[in-house]
């Protein structure tokens, strides 16, 4: 009874551990702050706050070069726009900036030159369509004839068939009167095949003078359909689009409406944005780190992260800022980097030979010199001193404090840290204001006994307790045996 008393006056002295275990990861004792400082939230006010987790894992992170680059565009995808004549621009709404995509109306021209081609094909062709007409009314006027005279000599050859047959007139007259009969016929075919020809003639001059001017047309930037168009219609058109020659962005607009322009000057300039360039600056004593091939990670304010590789390096120092120029080539899916743009380059340069626990660095709250993070169980949420190491690409190494698999908030850890400290001055109100405690002394665990001690005393306790139960049990049979003794008496 006595050994059971000592052993529960000896656990009672034990320390409550609130830090589930994570205190165990560092040696000291001021290692756990705010270990009783537990925030309670439920699953609604969790989602209200945004609140969110994630597992302590373990991985090689990548070490990188981080370098501020500016986004180029590809000089092998930029187009620049001209007009293929002299002109008047008449209108031009697009702007910079503008997405476009091949064969899209840009501007229109207006253009004199254009309109004076138009205007000779269609005096050209009527020309000739009054040869044809002429043509066709001489030829039609000599067929009549002409087949006049083939109905006389039909009735002569009918009259000189009678005669002969009777015997009245000679055979020569009747054979004399066929063979006019034949030249008449052979005549009347001539002229048909004659305006047949004459008429083919003219028509195929029209027609190879109207392709021509088509072609011209065409080199001087009118479409085919508006060609055929305006000469079915026997308009003069003077109006010719400008269209794009590619699918991109407008890169840049050189014109106003109203201007005067020529084939020389350039209008606007599309660039395809992917891929796309980005232009480093390394400085010479980092080049060492930087080879042709190599992983670059782009990142943005404006877009989700972008992967690109080094594709050049240049083999000279720029005077001006004493660096190297280094170019990166990088997809660029939906246009989201821009030219002129500034990003957050990181060159691949190596990983870490080992594993090791990581957590992203947005879990990491620093006070006073100390860094913790919230640590999750059930719907409470516990701060956990930790020990960071190497920080890169948004992930921290956690030397000590967490064990993999532990959640961590990633998200609103600032709302949790707001609740701790409140909830830290509800409790010291509480209390009698005797002295103002330092705030670490507010936070830490208030009992720092070191487990080892304790537990030796514990062992300690029981070997003493067993020692004096066992004294006790050789006093008493030493008694019970002195008292079972016959008593020397006097002698009778």
């Amino acid at each position: 009874m006595k050994i059971a008393i000592l052993v529960i006056l000896l656990f009672a002295q034990l320390p409550c551990w609130a830090h589930e275990g994570h205190d165990k990861a560092f040696a000291n004792k001021d290692a756990m702050v705010a270990t009783d400082r537990k925030v309670h939230i439920t699953a609604e006010g969790q989602q209200a706050i945004g609140l969110r987790t994630e597992p302590v894992t373990r991985k090689r992170l990548q070490t990188t070069l981080e370098i501020t680059g500016k986004v180029e565009p590809a000089d092998n995808r930029i187009n620049f726009v001209t007009s293929p004549v002299a002109g008047v621009i008449s209108k031009i709404d697009i702007q910079q900036g503008t997405n476009v995509r091949k064969g899209q109306v840009l501007a229109t021209l207006h253009s004199a030159e254009v309109a004076t081609v138009f205007t000779e094909l269609l005096d050209q062709r009527t020309s000739i369509q009054a040869d044809i007409t002429k043509a066709r009314v001489q030829a039609q006027n000599d067929i009549q004839l002409q087949s006049k005279d083939i109905q006389h000599a039909e009735t002569d050859v009918e009259r000189e068939q009678k005669l002969l047959d009777a015997g009245i007139t000679a055979r020569k007259n009747y054979i004399e009167a066929v063979h006019t009969l034949d030249l008449a016929k052979a005549r009347l075919e001539g002229t048909k095949r004659q305006l047949t020809q004459n008429i083919a003639a003219l028509e195929a001059r029209l027609a190879s003078i109207t392709e021509a001017t088509k072609r011209r047309l065409v080199i001087l930037g009118v479409p085919k359909n508006q060609i055929n168009k305006a000469l079915s219609e026997g308009q003069v058109l003077a109006e010719v689009p400008i269209l794009s020659p590619a699918t991109g962005t407008i890169f840049s607009r050189d014109v106003t409406q109203g201007e005067s322009v020529d084939t020389s000057q350039k209008l606007l300039s599309i660039v395809n944005l992917s891929p796309i360039w980005i232009s480093l600056d390394i400085h010479p004593d980092q080049l060492s780190r930087v080879r042709l091939g190599q992983e670059v990670r782009i990142q943005n304010p404006v877009g989700p992260e972008i992967t690109g590789t080094i594709s050049s390096i240049a083999s000279v120092v720029q005077e001006s800022e004493r660096t190297v120029h280094v170019r990166v080539v990088a997809s660029n899916p939906k246009g989201i980097l821009k030219p002129e743009m500034f990003v957050t380059a990181s060159i691949i340069t190596g990983r870490q030979a080992i594993e090791t626990v990581v957590i992203p660095a947005e879990a990491v709250i620093a006070d006073g010199g100390k860094q913790f993070v919230y640590v999750k169980y059930g719907d409470d949420f516990q701060p956990v001193l930790v020990k960071t190491g190497t920080h890169i690409r948004g992930y921290v190494e956690i030397l000590d404090g967490l064990y993999e698999g532990d959640q961590v908030v990633v998200n609103g850890a600032s709302q949790l840290r707001s609740q701790t400290m409140l909830s830290g001055r509800e409790a010291e109100s509480s209390e009698p204001k005797s002295e103002a405690k330092p705030t670490e002394e507010v936070i830490k665990t208030k009992n720092t006994t070191d487990p080892l001690f304790i537990g030796i005393a514990v062992v300690g306790g029981i070997f003493l307790g067993l020692f004096l139960s066992w004294l006790s049990s050789r006093l008493k049979r030493h008694n019970s045996a002195k008292s079972s003794m016959p008593k020397v008496g006097s002698h009778e």
